[in-house]
């Protein structure tokens, strides 16, 4: 029933990070970013009990991003990394596309499209950051129209945590949940985050069997 449903969203949620935080601990991963995403950073917040994490894996130009997602209020309708926050943030706190995630056959070659219109899912895409064409136009024209500017840029808003990864429903157009790009914890601390992302999917499911 519904609680079977949810305790599986659950268990995809926290299997998909364990997943690929235990890819990224592996030295040929390259460098590795980590973001846990909320309907609370978003700008408005937004009230939702939607949640999801994003591992991002640099490997020479190649850029793979591991999105999973669970019980978003509204269908998925679109989804990025926006670039770049300002420092001190303005008024609203957002920023321009970067790197659109594919949603058609037009998409970066052997990158799957962003699931549509579903409340959960996961996505694995990858990215090479030496094509002019991954990057937004507007974002690449602004850093000096050329791939490798638009590349040095976003790796640099990475390390400083001005970039996010944005998931767009259709109730909440400028964004459902969202999070902030930042270092992944040393490898030591990467059991830590692992149980604590379980622990957060235990306490929720005891609390919806409460209720």
């Amino acid at each position: 029933g519904r609680r079977m449903r949810m305790l599986g969203r659950w268990t995809g949620l926290v299997a998909g990070a364990t997943a690929a935080l235990a890819i990224a601990a592996t030295p040929a991963a390259g460098q590795i970013w980590l973001a846990t995403l909320t309907g609370a950073q978003e700008d408005p917040p937004v009230n939702t009990p939607g949640k999801g994490t994003a591992v991002l894996t640099l490997a020479g130009n190649i850029l793979t991003v591991n999105v999973t997602f669970a019980d978003l209020l509204s269908p998925t309708r679109d989804a990025h990394i926006h670039c770049c926050l300002t420092i001190p943030p303005s008024t609203p706190n957002t920023a321009p596309v970067a790197i659109p995630f594919p949603l058609d056959p037009i998409g970066p070659p052997d990158t799957p499209d962003f699931p549509l219109g579903v409340l959960a899912g996961s996505w694995v895409g990858t990215f090479d950051l030496s094509v002019d064409g991954t990057f937004n136009a507007n974002f690449r024209n602004n850093n000096g129209g050329t791939a490798a500017g638009a590349r040095a840029r976003l790796l640099q808003s990475f390390g400083n945590g001005t970039a996010y990864v944005n998931i767009h429903t259709d109730q909440f157009r400028p964004g459902e949940i969202r999070g902030a790009i930042t270092a992944i914890p040393e490898p030591s601390t990467y059991a830590l985050l692992a149980t604590g992302l379980a622990g957060i999917g235990g306490i929720a499911w005891r609390r919806r069997r409460a209720a």
